[in-house]
């Protein structure tokens, strides 16, 4: 059996599309191969939807990378570029699912079941590594430079029953060997890493756990990366994946023996200015968006000399708004808090403005910014509320 590892698509159509037509040539899914994919379909990329469903399509089973997950929950530690990005992209999703509700609901359901960690047989599959399968970077260097982290890790690993862990996330195609050592893809012969072990008993690349073989040799414990489909990090701009060899026989007594003969890694030229344009399209989109929300010189003066009308109602509309984006969030996420926080911080002081009859909105904003320093902050470095609040939204 063969088994095409793919990983960190990040929404680019065109290194997906030539990637999965080269798996089609190499392997045969309708006599059992199988693609698996480690993470990140989205994120970055111009193109999330077509790629949410390619993979959805295509692969039999799918991990959450770090992307995913921002653009599904709420992009925690991201970078700015990476967190305006991940926004961008839900809002592909919803503008798609405006469209077409039935395929939406589909898009949305795979989605929602991406899984964190799956065991394979011998195979351990995380995006990140198995002590935080979602966000840990495993990088070259660690090899060297960071023996009790690597430790760990393959302690991990041989705990969960595994022989060898498939990962992503770092955009880097390679193999970690549990004496410390990283070998890039690049520098194997022919691109393939050939296994120096004996079959695995007791095992099978249906989600059972692997079992140690109760005697003889014990295959040597690896950390396998295909690689970047849409954004290697290598200073190879190619497409990456890899493609796993697989013998499974079965031993006198019925019992099923595993044993990966080969992993070979792939790398493959797209249509990189296509990809390119489209996300400068992208970056000016988003660029222009910021232009016209984020006035950081003219925030305070448009609020002062906002036009005036009843403050309550306006209130009102405002603590509306703000209940109905709560409920677009996960429940609990770190977005729903904080909306919640700024839904009961108004609610308080709807019964200020209450007892002030007649209160217009410029009476209220000026007071806020007299009593309230840290609301003048947020203003000052975050106009568009400024602007919100000018335009009586």
């Amino acid at each position: 059996m063969r088994i095409a590892l793919i990983s960190d698509i990040h929404a680019n159509l065109e290194a997906l599309q030539i990637v999965l037509a080269d798996i089609d040539r190499r392997i045969d899914t309708s006599k059992g191969d199988q693609i698996w994919n480690l993470g990140d379909i989205i994120g970055y990329g111009p193109n999330p939807v077509e790629c949410a469903d390619l993979v959805a399509k295509r692969c039999r089973w799918s991990l959450l990378g770090n992307h995913d997950y921002g653009v599904l929950y709420e992009p925690t530690n991201f970078n700015a570029v990476a967190e305006r990005a991940a926004h961008w992209t839900r809002e592909q999703f919803e503008a798609e699912s405006a469209r077409d509700q039935a395929g939406a609901v589909k898009r949305w359901e795979f989605l929602g079941k991406l899984r964190v960690r799956v065991s394979e047989g011998p195979f351990l599959c995380v995006h990140g590594t198995p002590r935080r399968p979602i966000n840990e970077y495993l990088f070259p260097e660690d090899a060297e430079s960071s023996p009790g982290k690597m430790a760990d890790i393959f302690k991990r690993i041989k705990s969960s029953g595994a022989y060898f862990c498939l990962v992503g996330h770092t955009h880097v195609p390679g193999v970690f060997t549990e004496d410390g050592d990283f070998y890039f893809s690049k520098e194997m012969t022919n691109q393939t890493w050939e296994f120096k072990m004996a079959a695995i008993p007791g095992s099978a690349t249906n989600g059972s756990d692997a079992a140690e073989a109760p005697e003889g040799p014990r295959p040597e414990r690896l950390i396998i990366n295909p690689g970047s489909v849409g954004q290697p990090r290598d200073l190879d701009p190619r497409a990456s994946y890899a493609i796993l060899d697989v013998e499974e026989t079965r031993d006198e007594r019925g019992q099923v023996q595993i044993k990966p003969r080969s992993v070979q890694f792939f790398r493959l030229d797209y249509d990189i200015a296509k990809t390119r344009t489209k996300i400068s399209v992208v970056a000016e989109e988003i660029s222009a968006r910021n232009a016209i929300s984020r006035d950081e010189t003219g925030c305070l003066e448009k609020l002062v000399n906002m036009a005036s009308e009843p403050a309550l109602p306006w209130l009102d509309r405002h603590i509306a708004e703000l209940e109905a984006a709560v409920t677009r969030e996960k429940k609990g996420s770190p977005m729903a808090v904080a909306i919640q926080d700024r839904v009961d911080a108004c609610r308080g002081l709807r019964t200020e403005v209450a007892a002030r009859d007649g209160m217009t909105t410029k009476e209220l904003v000026r007071m806020l910014l007299e009593k309230d320093s840290q609301f003048r902050q947020e203003l000052e470095r975050y106009s568009w509320l400024g602007n919100r609040l000018a335009e009586g939204r």
